[in-house]
């Protein structure tokens, strides 16, 4: 759901068929529309249940649940069905075979067992294709919508495929990128990170590291600064120094838990924790930073204001 509903709005629900887990691989073949007046807005993200049924003549059953307003709304659509002709579906479905061969060859000689895996299905869909153009051919109608579905289903195998072999190349694209441009970067903060220089097999040095006087290279530390924060945890002032040792402490213990590094792990989160006594070092040395300071660093902003 992409934007609020509204009072007199109506929520369009695309309706695709096929295999893929990305919408735009598969096939349109309705629209679900849900219309208002609603009791109240909805905002971006309410959940919403949908139930569909396909009949074999094409009508389309729908059925959208709102938990969070309570309300049910049925709607009865005629969903498109393939209209091309066998011919077409032969020549698209030899265009398949020949296409199958080729992304096969490309797996084993680059030896990519992910893209062998990808079309482990690829053979058994191809012969059911056939003997559902024989079918078709002899007039079964249901053979002609297999025979659709399946073209869809080997399209979608060998998206995946040419995907998964296309990977390889685009990473040796990036890292080349990342070779001829780390001359031009520089790392933003208050200090390196040295997996930046490991990946780009050379030293990236800081921003600070470029500047040509003591002033500038204090001013851009204190510009920089803000990356060294991330998402800080913080206390209300007047907290007795013992209890934010404990804090501290607690804190330090938990980003170096195995279960909380292996959850964040799994959400794809760099976990790269400053203690307390650093981030209030920074923090002291921003606030209490001198005029001179300040004003060259507006300078180097641009906010001479």
């Amino acid at each position: 759901m992409e934007t609020p509903i509204r009072d007199t709005s109506t929520l369009a629900i695309p309706v695709v068929q096929g295999e893929s887990a990305r919408a735009h691989r598969n096939r349109l073949v309705g629209k679900l529309s849900i219309h208002g007046p609603f009791a109240r807005d909805l905002p971006v993200g309410t959940r919403i249940e949908v139930t569909l049924e396909l009949d074999r003549s094409g009508r389309l059953r729908t059925r959208a649940d709102i938990p969070a307003i309570g309300r049910t709304f049925e709607d009865l659509a005629h969903v498109l069905v393939p209209t091309a002709t066998l011919e077409t579906a032969a020549h698209e479905l030899a265009a398949t075979a020949r296409r199958a061969d080729e992304v096969q060859r490309r797996a084993f000689e680059a030896g990519a067992p992910a893209a062998v895996e990808a079309l482990a299905g690829v053979a058994g869909i191809l012969a059911d294709a056939e003997r559902g153009l024989g079918a078709a051919r002899g007039g079964d109608a249901d053979a002609g919508l297999k025979l659709h579905r399946a073209l869809l289903d080997l399209a979608t195998l060998l998206d995946d495929a040419e995907a998964t072999l296309a990977w390889p190349e685009l990473e040796r694209e990036a890292r080349g990128c990342v070779l001829s441009y780390t001359s031009q970067v520089s790392q933003w903060g208050t200090a390196a990170d040295p997996e930046i220089s490991a990946y780009a097999k050379q030293k990236v040095p800081l921003i600070q590291d470029y500047g040509q006087t003591d002033l500038d290279r204090r001013v851009l530390v204190f510009i920089g600064a803000g990356a060294a924060f991330g998402r800080p945890i913080l206390a209300p002032p007047g907290i007795p120094p013992e209890r934010v040792a404990i804090l501290r402490q607690a804190f330090d213990r938990t980003m170096a838990d195995a279960a909380f590094l292996a959850e964040a792990a799994k959400l794809n989160m760099d976990i790269k924790p400053l203690g307390g006594a650093e981030i209030q070092k920074i923090a002291i040395a921003v606030v209490q930073a001198p005029s001179t300071d300040l004003t060259r660093a507006k300078e180097l902003i641009g906010a001479t204001k």
